[in-house]
């Protein structure tokens, strides 16, 4: 554990409109900047607040739609992080002084034009991630990874919704060619947009170099966790209700007048192998506790009239049901020194310590429940006038060793 984090600092702040700079914020002024990234969210996010002691908000005239352009030093390089202002708020400080703070809310340019545009066309002989790159296309999105689908329609419409709305009504039933499923659409650090499954992220991911530790006493050791939250989401009557332990969902085959009926359970499901197996008791999974979902089809064309269509789309809505629910049983959030290596879809390592016999024998013992690989779920970057930190979230899809068959109270 000698690794020392990465001096970080912000370099300049420039805002503009339509290319042309409006004006540089002085980083002196900065008080605090979050960037935001997650695998449950398709655009980057983030806000900035400023001591707005000149009033440069009346004076250069910003608005939301104004592009802002913020430049990171990371050790001796630079990156610029170039971003769209959707919003913008002003609290009083010191009403005397007339000392303002001025916070801009900030997001990824293309998510801009996919929730605003709305979209209908015809698609003949696509896959799904054919027409979501299309799509993808229109928002003028930087395109990353996209991982080929196995349906394809002959004939399909999109209705007049909006992008993103589309993309995640296609999402829903989207299986790979070789079946994955968890189908996900989240945009990276450096703004490119993937649509891939959360199987193909696990195999791509890379393990970080430096693992996270709790407290260590080299507060600026890279992988110093200096607070962390550990939350169980084990909750067998949320399972339950959302149909974890068996499911069976149908629609109808409106040519054949017949319902179109397909069932699965949680143990046929491919996991992610980011822990143990979950200890579910046999009980649980007899169709005494079935569950049943009306799955309807609103893009309704010739071909998903045809039952074994309609059974291909209920086996995809299923199996991204099962694999998005079971990815994060075990939740770890930690407050860690800044690194730009932890991304998110990578693994990191973490070393939770077992607080009991840490102090029986006075040296750091890992829990081998918690303690282990997890993948980074998201992240959010914290810059301060005085440091650099980040938020992780990181899941894995149960307990590492050790565990207990008494996992619930039933």
């Amino acid at each position: 554990m000698s690794l020392n984090n990465i001096p970080t600092e912000i370099v300049s702040c420039k805002i503009y409109k339509n290319g042309v700079l409006k004006c540089e914020i002085n980083p002196i002024v900065i008080t605090e900047l979050n960037i935001y990234h997650s695998l449950n969210f398709p655009c980057i996010q983030g806000d900035i607040t400023i001591q707005d002691y000149d009033g440069i908000q009346n004076e250069y005239e910003i608005f939301a739609g104004d592009e802002i352009v913020i430049s990171i030093k990371v050790g001796n390089s630079v990156k610029d992080f170039k971003y769209v202002i959707y919003s913008l708020k002003d609290v009083i400080v010191r009403e005397y002084e007339s000392f303002y703070m001025l916070t801009l809310n900030f997001c990824s340019k293309w998510i801009i034009d996919a929730l605003v545009r709305q979209f209908s066309y015809p698609f003949n002989d696509k896959r799904i991630d054919e027409i979501v790159e299309f799509l993808l296309i229109q928002c003028n999105g930087d395109i990353g990874e996209i991982e080929q689908s196995k349906i394809k329609f002959n004939n399909f419409v999109t209705p007049k919704w909006n992008i993103i709305k589309i993309i995640r009504y296609l999402q829903e039933f989207c299986m790979s060619s070789d079946d994955k499923a968890g189908y996900i659409l989240y945009t990276d650090e450096d703004d490119k947009i993937h649509f891939k499954s959360l199987k193909k992220i696990r195999e791509e991911a890379i393990l970080c170099d430096n693992d996270l530790y709790i407290n260590v006493e080299n507060v600026v050791y890279e992988g110093r966790v200096h607070q962390y939250t550990i939350e169980n989401s084990f909750d067998l009557i949320k399972f339950l209700n959302q149909g974890c332990f068996h499911t069976v969902v149908f629609d109808y085959d409106y040519d054949k007048q017949k319902v179109v009926l397909k069932d699965f359970k949680y143990n046929e499901i491919e996991r992610l192998n980011l822990g143990s197996h979950i200890p579910i008791n046999n009980k649980y999974l007899d169709d005494k506790y079935t569950h049943f979902k009306h799955v309807p089809y609103y893009l309704k064309s010739d071909e998903m009239q045809k039952e074994d269509k309609i059974s291909q789309f209920l086996e995809g809505y299923l199996k991204n049901h099962y694999t998005m629910l079971l990815s994060d049983i075990i939740k770890v959030d930690v407050l860690a020194n800044f690194s730009l290596e932890r991304k998110i879809g990578n693994l990191i390592r973490v070393h939770i310590p077992n607080i009991a016999k840490s102090k029986q024998q006075n040296i750091l013992i890992d829990d081998t429940i918690f303690s282990g690989i997890y993948m980074i779920q998201s992240c959010r970057w914290i810059f301060t006038q005085h440091n650099a930190l980040q938020v992780l979230t990181l899941i894995s899809d149960g307990y590492k060793e050790g565990y207990s068959d008494a996992l619930t109270w039933f």
